[in-house]
């Protein structure tokens, strides 16, 4: 693997439209000769994570992980890894820059949940941080920034790369990208890796790198928010963060080149990056809920209870607290949780299941009413088919018991008066059982 001084890489995500044949989106996909799988060891990760990323056991792996052929780019306008592209030159910047770089790997994350993942690297040319941030901060708007190549015309944007690429997963329905985002405001993550010279701090080129901004902001030191978004694991490493990118600083020059270069740099393009793109997954996923919450699911018991069961799913099957016991990896997933607002999200998708205990509770309370008026009309019936017997006991009781100690009119009297009673309410239980019927 050689190694390059700096590699950026841009995420386009989309769904795959339902239904969903997850299995044999896979197996397409690996019998592809524009993908090959990427069957690395996950090394640093709970098993029970690592589990569920286990390739090698395709009925119960949650996530496949494939890279875009060498020899597969021609198809897809895509020049050799060591070509170089350049965005349109800035009118408004007196040097005309370009921010010239090298397109490299492109890697494919698909999930069972139905959201995929595009990693796109890229590699500028000049290794400056203000530099590199400049060039992030027009490239990651995907659906308008074109690239060129420096021989050839056929310039495009990552977002029209990523739509040729969807086509090779041989979907019905094609995949609709940025599902969460307006048409026009697309805007991809970046993760990124830089080496840098030695210096008493980076506070100022993580202030433009962990959001990607051009030169032209200006530099405004915030040490409150400084130490919630830069992380500082070792003295030659240095992390900062925030909702739209995460970058990592290196300094080889401090002493351990052949580790940083080495091992560390593996590890940044294999199990960081996974890592990231795990988070990533987990707030694309929680988008995708919020998306289908506001198009009237709240009023549909049966959208509902699907919503509840594919969001206990998506929890255990993609939701961790915890990933490893290595500081490195498990305290830059705490940090990265944080500044992707996970926890609030996760408040927002679980608000409808408040309104689905509700609608519960009223279906409930609807069934029990029924319940009641038909106990109701069936007792009713019951008292009508006795009514008979009651007023002939009635009148036979007040004969035998009043007429030998009353007068004759006043026996007859309590007669009729005791038929008018039971007669009375008999229509007063028909007359409140039509009334519940109609409410």
């Amino acid at each position: 693997m050689s190694v390059q001084s700096n590699a950026s890489y841009f995420f386009v995500p989309f769904q795959l439209q339902e239904p969903l044949d997850f299995p044999e989106t896979a197996r397409r996909l690996d019998r592809s000769d524009c993908w090959t799988p990427v069957g690395e060891r996950i090394l640093y990760f709970m098993k029970y994570v690592s589990d569920k990323l286990d390739t090698g056991d395709p009925e119960h792996c949650q996530c496949f992980r494939f890279c875009l052929n060498p020899e597969a780019r021609g198809r897809f306008g895509l020049s050799e890894p060591d070509s170089v592209y350049h965005i349109e030159p800035l009118r408004h910047v007196a040097e005309q820059e370009t921010y010239p770089f090298y397109l490299g790997d492109v890697e494919l994350f698909c999930f069972r949940t139905s959201v995929c993942i595009l990693a796109i690297q890229v590699s500028f040319l000049k290794n400056d941080p203000i530099h590199i941030s400049s060039g992030q901060f027009y490239l990651k708007k995907v659906a308008k920034e074109k690239a060129y190549p420096q021989s050839g015309t056929d310039s495009f944007t990552f977002l029209e790369l990523a739509r040729r690429l969807m086509d090779t997963l041989g979907e019905k329905v094609p995949p609709v990208p940025f599902f969460f985002a307006n048409p026009g405001s697309e805007r991809a993550n970046v993760f990124s890796r830089l080496e840098v010279p030695p210096q008493e701090d980076y506070d100022r080129e993580l202030f433009y790198l962990r959001r990607c901004y051009s030169e032209g902001y200006l530099y405004q030191p915030d040490p409150e928010l400084d130490a919630r978004e830069i992380y500082r694991p070792a003295q030659d490493t240095v992390w900062g963060m925030s909702a739209e990118a995460a970058v990592c600083l290196v300094c080889p020059e401090r002493g351990k080149e052949q580790f940083l270069r080495g091992a560390f740099y593996r590890n940044f393009k294999s199990q960081y990056l996974l890592m990231y793109v795990l988070l990533l997954h987990q707030k694309y996923v929680l988008y995708l809920f919020l998306t289908e919450v506001g198009t009237g699911i709240r009023d549909d018991l049966a959208l509902l209870e699907s919503y509840r069961e594919r969001l206990y799913d998506f929890m255990t099957d993609f939701v961790f607290s915890r990933i490893s016991e290595v500081p490195q990896y498990q305290n830059l997933y705490d940090r990265l949780q944080h500044v992707f607002a996970l926890e609030e999200l996760f408040d927002d998708v679980r608000e409808p299941l408040a309104a689905l205990r509700n609608l519960q509770l009223e279906q409930d309370a609807k069934k029990q009413q029924r319940q009641d008026a038909r106990i109701n009309r069936m007792l009713f019936v019951l008292s009508l088919l006795t009514g008979f017997s009651v007023l002939s006991d009635g009148h036979a009781a007040i004969e035998s018991y009043a007429s030998p100690y009353l007068p004759p009119l006043l026996a007859e009297g309590l007669q009729y008066g005791f038929a008018a009673l039971v007669i009375g309410a008999l229509a007063w239980g028909i007359i409140t059982l039509i009334r519940s019927d109609r409410k």
